[in-house]
């Protein structure tokens, strides 16, 4: 059955660029991001004669590289401000808007990267941004399908080394639980540590079609790798069930990896972990009374739980503890 698709991607962009001018009025964890704006567009008329200045410069030294032979110097970047597409809303009037009398099935999702460092924050920015274009659509909740975000940068050192990545993926998850008919893919296994766009879009395409498959027409497939379910400590192990939907756990390579664990101190530590009767047994000898599990918990996770079929398990912490995005708006 044909299809058509609508692309209004732009890259780089925050998801306060994508929503709704009214829905971000009327979030409150945005307003030190309206605060932010109105004061840029108060400095602009100083930031934009600056950014003239130094775009005249480089013109010149960019004829003159190119007359020479040379690679141009970089140019040099518009200042944040009433001309920025970053700006709130931006994206969201020049892209999304003037498509909003079409009827449309649902929406598929891949951003978060831009928002990494503010991960907390992206749970109510989403949560705003989804219900504003619900609004503006009215079509009811129309389902709409989240790619949480692959990996990238050099792996974790240290376990309890601080990942806003890891984080936002964790927000996805939140905003999946919170809303109705939200989806999910995970890509953790398909990311590249030196380029944020990695090449492989097949696999990521596929697995977005079949949660919409599974969730829009009601087939009965395969469209989620193991999800975490419940956690039970006894004695000094960590006992992880998961949600399978009928896929069987298995693990990719000799030994299970990607789990970190805790005791009360709220230290993390490399755990050894087992696959053992459907269940991952997580343990490690300096942690004899743990309380908290973490899978996949970095920027760049080497995690290889997956399920028979291929898909990975999805990334998840067991704790509330403190992230290390936490009050950053």
């Amino acid at each position: 059955v044909p299809i058509g698709l609508i692309n209004v991607s732009w890259g780089g962009m925050p998801a306060e660029a994508l929503t709704p001018m009214p829905a971000l009025l009327s979030n409150p964890d945005a307003q030190p991001i309206l605060e932010r704006y109105a004061q840029a567009v108060a400095n602009w008329p100083t930031a934009k004669a600056e950014f003239d200045r130094k775009l005249a410069e480089w013109e010149e030294a960019r004829n003159a590289a190119e007359a020479a032979g040379q690679t141009p110097p970089q140019r040099p970047n518009m200042p944040y401000g009433p001309e920025s597409t970053n700006a709130p809303a931006a994206v969201w009037n020049g892209l999304v808007n003037p498509v909003v009398p079409v009827a449309m099935t649902g929406v598929i999702w891949y951003q978060g990267e831009s928002n990494a460092g503010r991960a907390e924050q992206y749970r109510s920015l989403m949560r705003g941004l989804i219900q504003g274009w619900r609004d503006a659509w009215n079509q009811g909740d129309f389902p709409f399908i989240q790619v949480q975000l692959t990996s990238f940068r050099a792996p974790a050192t240290q376990p309890s080394q601080p990942s806003p990545w890891a984080e936002l993926r964790e927000s996805q998850a939140l905003v999946c639980r919170d809303l109705p008919n939200v989806g999910m893919v995970c890509i953790t296994d398909v990311g590249d540590a030196q380029d944020i766009h990695p090449r492989d879009k097949q696999t990521v395409g596929y697995r977005l079609a079949q949660v919409a498959l599974r969730d829009v027409y009601g087939q009965d497939v395969l469209a989620s790798g193991p999800v975490f379910s419940d956690v039970q400590f006894d004695g000094a192990r960590a006992i992880v069930s998961f949600e399978t939907f009928g896929s069987a756990l298995q693990v990719k390579g000799d030994a299970l990896r990607g789990f970190l664990i805790a005791g009360e101190d709220q230290q993390w530590h490399f755990a050894t972990a087992t696959l053992e009767n459907g269940r991952v047994i997580v343990t490690q000898d300096g942690v004899p009374r743990p309380v908290a599990v973490r899978y996949n918990w970095a920027d760049n996770p080497d995690g290889n739980l997956f399920n028979t079929a291929g898909w990975p398990a999805h990334p998840f912490a067991t704790d509330t503890w403190p992230r290390s995005t936490a009050g950053k708006r």
